[in-house]
């Protein structure tokens, strides 16, 4: 089979593979259709061809020297029927700036330390890009439409690894140059953290945000979505919880309910694409870790409000299955519930739905 030779920006189809250098793979479906795999001595699949009802469709994999996936080559377009389109035929050669590469390759890049900084997909007029803090977590992203405006996608992350916040950040600078920036401002070299801390403040949603980059203020940063775990604290922040007599806590006087969900996520907060507004969301669990009520603000109306809200109760069966669900849609108005929906599911023996029915009140 082919054997690509991958350099920085461009790919060259040297020669073939040695015989006894590739293994073969082949899978028949039950139309009798193959599936054929062809892998190399480090296990990395170079070519995958599947067998259609006019032949097989090759698709070509091509990796750099450190083994790191560099370029997938697709099926190229066969002609049009009506003769419009003519066919594209598979290049000797290629370079990034060609035609043949923008319109129908995918392509990664890395940096030093194998990390992925860089994606193509095809038919994107720009390169996707990422950015990682100091212990190899990605913390920004950017995507050709953000890179038109100015903007990147952050995200902050826990001492855990969970990611607490994502927002957007005001930058027009490139890739490298936020990069450079991360690791220069981050411990231990600069001041900044990899990780955020809950404090359960009123600033900052409750969280240290000490993480670099800092959206907290500033013209184009926002805060989009905020998500706390382990415990219930963040209830009795009134900067996050928008009504504390109804986001509660669950309540002590059951003892089947986590009080303390440790690893769970139990609030989130969710800004309104296009406003400065928020909605609230509290999730409660049994202590085997299922969800039985989530207590979610919705948005009717155009404007939230700390009395329009879902929620969703859930029961289970011995098997934990989920079994009944009560969803109550409440408005404030004099009779706060406008509407429930009841939902039963059936299952077999094998834990398979088989029936499921919905009653309006």
């Amino acid at each position: 089979w082919r054997d690509w030779s991958s350099d920085v920006c461009s790919s060259d189809l040297t020669t073939n593979y040695a015989a006894n250098t590739l293994s073969k793979i082949t899978v028949t479906d039950e139309n009798g259709n193959n599936t054929i795999q062809y892998k190399d001595k480090l296990g990395h699949i170079v070519c995958k061809m599947v067998q259609g009802p006019s032949g097989y469709l090759a698709t070509n994999y091509v990796y750099n020297d450190l083994g790191n996936l560099s370029y997938v080559i697709p099926p190229l377009p066969s002609a049009s029927a009506n003769g419009i389109n003519p066919a594209v035929a598979m290049p000797a050669s290629f370079t990034e700036s060609d035609n043949v590469f923008l319109n129908y390759f995918y392509g990664y890049h890395y940096d030093g330390r194998n990390r992925l900084t860089e994606k193509k997909i095809p038919g994107k007029s720009l390169w996707e890009s990422i950015v990682y803090n100091t212990i190899d977590q990605p913390v920004l992203t950017q995507d050709p439409n953000q890179t038109a405006k100015g903007i990147w996608m952050v995200t902050k992350y826990d001492a855990l690894g969970r990611v607490v916040m994502t927002g957007e950040y005001a930058s027009g600078s490139s890739r490298t140059t936020l990069q450079a920036a991360v690791t220069s401002n981050t411990l231990p070299i600069g001041t900044f953290s990899n990780w955020e801390t809950f404090s359960n403040a009123s600033t900052n949603y409750g969280y240290s945000h000490v993480s670099y980059p800092d959206i907290s203020s500033g013209a184009g940063n926002k805060v989009l979505t905020v998500n706390y775990y382990d415990n219930y604290n963040v209830i009795a922040n009134t900067a996050v919880n928008p009504g504390s007599s109804i986001f509660t806590a669950p309540s002590a006087a059951i003892d089947t309910l986590d009080q303390a969900p440790r690893g769970m996520p139990v609030a989130t907060l969710v800004n309104v694409l296009g406003s400065t507004n928020y909605l609230f969301t509290v999730s409660h669990y049994d202590k085997f870790g299922r969800s039985v009520r989530t207590i979610g603000q919705h948005y009717e109306g155009g404007s939230p409000a700390y009395n329009k809200y879902d929620m969703v109760d859930n029961q289970y069966s011995f098997q934990s299955v989920p079994t009944r669900s009560i969803r109550q849609h409440y408005l404030p108005v004099l009779t706060p519930l406008q509407v429930a929906i009841i939902t039963w599911t059936a299952y077999d023996h094998m834990n398979r739905p088989i029936l499921t029915k919905q009653r309006y009140i």
